[in-house]
C-alpha cells in the first residue's frame, strides 16, 4: 500500500474532500540553489491536489489522515498512462517502416507512429474510463494521523 498524508477540508455524510500538498526533494538537495526545477518549484510555489473519497472513519475538517492506495494498481495505471502509449507509437513507426520499404521508411515511419501514439492514446482513454469506477483504483482513508 502506498500511504500519503492528507488534510480534511471538508465532509458531508461519508464522503470527505482531502487535500494533499505535493512533495518536491528540492529543499533537502545540496544542487537547489542552481538546479532549474528547484527554481520552477520557487516560481510557481507548492500546488495542492483535492480529492474526494469515502470514508467510514468519523472525521472532521483539519483532521490529518493518512490515505492509501493499492502498489499494483498504481503501477499498473503508471505503465498505461506513460508506456504504453511510447510501446505502440514505436510499433507502429517500425510496423509502418518495414511495409514501406526503402522508397519512403521515413515518412512511413513518421505517419506510423502517429497512428500507433493514437491508438496507444486511445486505449489509456478507455482504461482512464473503466477505472474511475474501480475500487483497486481509489485511494482510500486508512487512519487518522496521531
Amino acid at each position: 500500500m502506498i500511504e500519503e498524508q492528507a488534510m480534511v477540508v471538508s465532509v458531508l455524510n461519508k464522503q470527505v474532500s482531502v487535500e494533499i500538498q505535493r512533495k518536491s526533494t528540492c529543499s533537502s538537495c545540496s544542487a537547489k540553489s542552481s538546479c532549474g526545477t528547484s527554481l520552477l518549484e520557487r516560481l510557481f510555489g507548492q500546488r495542492k491536489q483535492r480529492y474526494s473519497l469515502t470514508s467510514d472513519i468519523d472525521l472532521k475538517a483539519g483532521d490529518a489522515i493518512i490515505i492509501g492506495m493499492d502498489e499494483n494498481a498504481y503501477l499498473r495505471g503508471s505503465f498505461m498512462v506513460y508506456s504504453l502509449p511510447l510501446i505502440v507509437m514505436l510499433l507502429g513507426a517500425i510496423t509502418a517502416e518495414s511495409f514501406a520499404g526503402n522508397q519512403s521508411g521515413e515518412f512511413a515511419s513518421i505517419i506510423g507512429a502517429a497512428i500507433g501514439f493514437a491508438v496507444g492514446m486511445l486505449v489509456v482513454n478507455r482504461f482512464g474510463r473503466r477505472v474511475l469506477s474501480d475500487s483497486r483504483y481509489q485511494p482510500v482513508v486508512l487512519r487518522r494521523c496521531l
